[in-house]
């Protein structure tokens, strides 16, 4: 590796690292891209960890560069076509967010709503937190149907939950 510049090498990796977990922020595991800062993680939830879609996007620009595209042609609309799809993500989520308000509000008031992606494109998994019970179910479409609920317990006694909270690895 003689005649390989190390600063372009070092470069192209600090921008692979960067995009890795830049692009780790919208999945439902996200990423602790702040630490030492902070140990908090960061998720958006709008991809799901592999999504078919995105690799599919991915292996039709590798093919095109494979065949003779050149790299701009081959990956430049393929990340346009991705920004695109994001925002779609993004728009699905807060539909079905606002889909699992309205159903739950008829009955309590909801606390919490978490809505995670899975392997489908029309599918999600929604949580809604309300001030008596937990609500886990799935959306297809528009559609919501919660599978469980659950009456919410008190936490146990203050000096417990202090203990916790103090704890690092919580």
């Amino acid at each position: 590796f003689k005649n390989v510049d190390t600063t372009h090498v070092w470069l192209w990796a600090q921008l692979a690292v960067f995009l890795h977990v830049f692009v780790d922020i919208f999945n439902s595991y996200g990423t602790q891209a702040l630490r030492p800062i902070t140990n908090k993680w960061i998720q958006l939830s709008v991809i799901n960890t592999f999504d078919p879609i995105i690799f599919v996007l991915w292996c039709i620009g590798i093919l095109l560069w494979i065949v003779g595209v050149h790299p701009y042609l081959a990956f430049f609309p393929i990340v346009g076509i991705l920004v695109v799809y994001y925002i779609i993500r993004f728009r699905m989520q807060a539909i079905i967010k606002q889909q699992a308000l309205r159903q739950i509000k008829q009955e309590h008031n909801p606390v919490k709503v978490f809505v995670a992606p899975t392997i489908r494109f029309m599918q999600w998994r929604v949580a809604v937190q309300t001030e008596m019970h937990d609500y886990v179910g799935r959306s297809y479409g528009r559609n919501i149907v919660f599978s469980d609920k659950s009456k919410r317990q008190s936490f146990p006694s203050d000096d417990l939950m202090q203990y916790v909270k103090d704890d690092k690895n919580i």
